[in-house]
């Protein structure tokens, strides 16, 4: 009965503390003579139930502690050994054992404890985790730990604790050296220390170390089951974590980190909703300073993947807010941590940009790219750079801008030559694109082959797991589809759409890389089935454009280029081969393009477009005078929103072309022939248009005029084509390739020559007919003997010549305008 009685005082002196936190409930010689009687009690009885013997010892041992820890006794160190000792008694003998264990304690007798080393072992483990890993030998302190921790039995109520702390020093091992089996080592010291602190004082640290190095061994060889119980044991540590404790905002960090990566497994939203109240809570209740930095900046990244994800411009806010409220707190911070958060002010203002087109949104994230550069000048910062003055560079057309881009993309790669940060895709990637589109304005050859070997290198860079990776993929397709149109090398196309495939399989389902993917496909699909009239790759196509269309949620900018992509692919299908469902989707379709469109963007001219192009086809098949008056108002709307030099006016031009010329036949009116011939031949100067195009345009400008008996004009429009055909099948393409390109464009010498003997000029005739018999010809003995007997004589100076040649051929290929 008075056993009882002392127990539950001890016990509720204990409880009153924690409670109150009121040190007096520990201090005086009453409580001392407390735990005193209770553990004399112990001693004495004979036979003491298991539990009460136990629970009598972990009591006093938490009181001993507590008074050490605090500082209440003359002899802290005193009572420091007797907890010491206590936790010892209460691990290392059998509970029938633990009286007589006691009593030699309270006597003052340490023989029984220190005779088996454990105690000893105690005492060193404690010294060893309270040492510096950072500034002692890894390897002797690993060995030594692990050896002491041998000793002590685990039911002792602080080997968790030294089971963490030798986790911490083989994270640290792996770090340096990226041994699989120190990650391994660490998981599984680190999480047996977990499974055994529940209730220890020190419980919230253990689990979260535990968590940890479940997530840095995820980080090393991307096991998913890693990562969803690392979330597991930050989640069961926070749940225990009061908002108080030194460790609150830590957790949050590692949860909401955890959250994104699960997204970048599986892309799942709902991940990236979860995140943002962590990253939240953890930028609110740091109290390092860099930490804050680091907190608001995952908020302000998690609301972008969110935005790229769902499309809602409130997250597109939140990023920008979250960055302007890392840089308040960067200011007076290291140039790593401004460099950072500056940087990521500059993506977000650039992903708004991007959206909605608000040029104060661009200038914000040049400023912010620049004063990233300027204070840390990472590769990532002079990458994000190059990109933003990419889009300025859209923007104006401002070929300043581009070249400025591509000197930060290259200054990305040089920073990171033998750097920690080296060989970085990012880099790579970016400097690929930017020099795409400087390609696009100059038609320099070398251009898009750098681009290409660029992005070859940063897909390489980016292993199978990479969440990037299909990013980069993307990258690469794009360009290579690109080069095709240059110069129609049909293995260009093919190896795009398998890169678009391999995107799709590497990412989650819900992932916004999956209607990425599908949409670059799918405009490589249909650019093939031109090529090649196979209807499975219209079919495929069309399939593809659609679940992009379906995935790209309701108001994402972006989602108009997949209507777009949908409603031409329609179209081509409906008059391919006569398809009258596939035109009546297409009007639907239609309409929802244009309400997508934002005014005065380029999609917007590019969607009056291909509207345009269904009311024609539409007139076509119908002959219906709304579907024609409707199709020339939106063509017209398209052409006037396109500058004169904007290789853009081509499609707009010969659409109507072609719906004046059905409304020609339809009526036969000289004026509408003409019209019709005017817009063709326009289209057919059209600068920087595809070759193909503008043969076909000149094609059927001479084909309308010829059926007007305007004989004249019909042999000028033919001659523009037959001049055009030598550089359809240039040097630089294979046989095969060139034999390809000017079978899309069989019969225009002989139609010529046909219309030149109309308009009685045989000598022009001969002409046309010459220059389109003989290309294929001179094409051969170009490379012919004189090629050899150089060869022979120097072979270096042979090559040389003929890239020269081909060079000169591009250029002339690319910026070739008919007079």
């Amino acid at each position: 009965m008075r056993r009882n009685r002392a127990f539950r005082a001890v016990s509720a002196r204990l409880e009153r503390f924690n409670s109150s936190g009121d040190q007096r409930h520990l201090q005086g010689d009453k409580a001392l003579a407390e735990v005193t009687a209770l553990l004399q009690e112990v001693a004495a009885a004979k036979g003491a139930p298991e539990g009460f013997s136990s629970d009598a010892v972990f009591l006093a041992r938490d009181f001993y502690q507590l008074r050490g820890e605090l500082g209440q006794s003359e002899s802290e160190s005193q009572f420091l050994r007797n907890a010491l000792s206590l936790h010892q008694v209460a691990a290392t003998f059998p509970p029938q054992d633990l009286p007589a264990a006691i009593r030699a304690l309270l006597a003052g007798s340490w023989e029984p404890l220190r005779s088996s080393g454990p105690a000893d072992a105690v005492v060193e483990a404690i010294r060893l985790s309270q040492a510096d890993i950072g500034s002692t030998d890894l390897d002797s302190h690993i060995s030594e730990l692990a050896g002491l921790l041998q000793l002590i039995s685990p039911l002792y109520w602080d080997w968790c604790v030294f089971a963490t702390q030798l986790g911490l020093a083989y994270r640290e091992r792996f770090r340096r050296n990226s041994a699989r089996e120190d990650i391994d080592a660490a998981v599984e010291t680190s999480v047996s220390a977990a499974l055994l602190a529940d209730h220890h004082p020190s419980y919230v640290e253990i689990l979260m170390n535990a968590g940890l190095a479940l997530l840095q061994r995820h980080e090393a060889v991307a096991e998913i089951g890693d990562l969803e119980q690392a979330l597991t044991a930050n989640q069961n540590a926070l749940a225990v974590c009061p908002p108080d404790h030194p460790k609150y905002a830590e957790l949050n960090s590692y949860i909401a980190t955890c959250l994104g990566r699960l997204y970048d497994r599986n892309g799942q939203v709902e991940l990236l909703a979860d995140s943002l109240p962590h990253w939240r809570e953890a930028a609110e209740n740091a109290e390092d300073p860099d930490e804050v930095v680091f907190n608001w900046r995952g908020y302000s990244m998690t609301a972008q993947n969110r935005f790229n994800a769902a499309g809602d411009p409130a997250d597109l806010d939140r990023a920008v807010m979250a960055a302007l409220r890392g840089a308040e707190h960067a200011t007076s911070l290291s140039p790593e941590q401004r460099g950072m958060i500056l940087s990521e002010l500059c993506e977000a203002l650039a992903l708004r940009f991007q959206a909605l087109g608000k040029s104060e949104d661009l200038e914000g994230a040049v400023a912010a790219g620049e004063a990233a550069v300027s204070v840390q000048g990472l590769p990532s910062q002079h990458a994000a750079l190059g990109r933003v003055l990419s889009f300025d560079y859209e923007r104006t057309g401002d070929l300043a801008a581009i070249d400025a881009a591509i000197g930060h993309c290259r200054a990305a790669l040089r920073a990171s030559s033998g750097t920690a940060e080296g060989s970085s895709a990012e880099s790579y990637g970016e400097l690929s694109a930017a020099l795409r589109l400087k390609f696009a304005h100059t038609g320099n050859r070398a251009l898009i082959d750098e681009a290409v070997a660029l992005a070859r290198e940063a897909v390489s860079l980016s292993p199978p797991s990479d969440a990037g990776r299909p990013v980069l993929l993307n990258g690469l397709s794009l360009i290579l589809q690109d080069r095709y149109r240059v110069d129609g090398a049909l293995a260009d196309l093919d190896e795009a759409i398998g890169l678009c495939e391999q995107a799709i399989s590497l990412s989650p389902p819900g992932h916004f890389t999956v209607r990425m993917s599908q949409h670059n496909s799918a405009s490589a699909l249909i650019e093939r089935f031109t090529r090649t009239a196979e209807r499975r790759d219209l079919d495929q196509g069309i399939d593809h454009y659609r679940t992009a269309v379906t995935r790209t949620p309701e108001g994402h900018p972006r989602r108009v280029l997949s209507l777009l992509g949908l409603l031409e692919a329609l179209t081509t299908r409906a008059r391919e081969f006569g398809e009258t469902d596939d035109l009546q989707e297409a009007l639907s379709v239609a309409d929802k393009a244009l309400e997508a469109a934002p005014d005065g963007s380029v999609e917007q001219i590019l969607v009056r477009t291909a509207v345009g192009t269904l009311y024609r086809i539409h007139y076509e098949e119908s002959g219906a005078p709304e579907s024609y008056q409707r199709g020339v108002e939106i063509l017209d709307d398209a052409l006037a929103a396109v500058p004169e030099t904007d290789s853009r006016r081509f499609f707009p031009l010969m659409n109507l072309g072609q719906i004046h010329t059905a409304h020609a036949y339809a009526h036969r009116k000289t004026g509408s022939y003409r019209l019709a011939a005017a817009c063709l031949t326009a289209a057919a100067d059209a600068p920087d248009a595809s070759l193909e195009h503008r043969v076909m345009a000149a094609s059927m400008a001479g084909w309308v005029a010829g059926s007007a008996g305007l004989h004249y004009e019909a042999l000028n429009a033919y001659g523009k084509a037959v001049e055009l055909l030598p550089l359809l099948a240039w040097h630089g393409l294979d046989r095969s390739d060139q034999e390809a390109r000017l079978t899309g464009a069989r019969g225009v010498a002989t139609e010529g020559a046909a219309w030149a003997l109309e308009a009685d000029d045989p000598a022009r005739a001969i002409e046309l007919l010459e220059g389109g018999r003989a290309i294929l010809i001179s094409r051969a003995l170009d490379d012919g003997e004189d090629f050899q007997r150089l060869r022979a004589v120097d072979p270096d100076l042979a090559e040389e010549l003929i890239s020269v040649r081909t060079e000169l051929d591009t250029l002339i290929r690319i910026s070739a305008t008919p007079d």
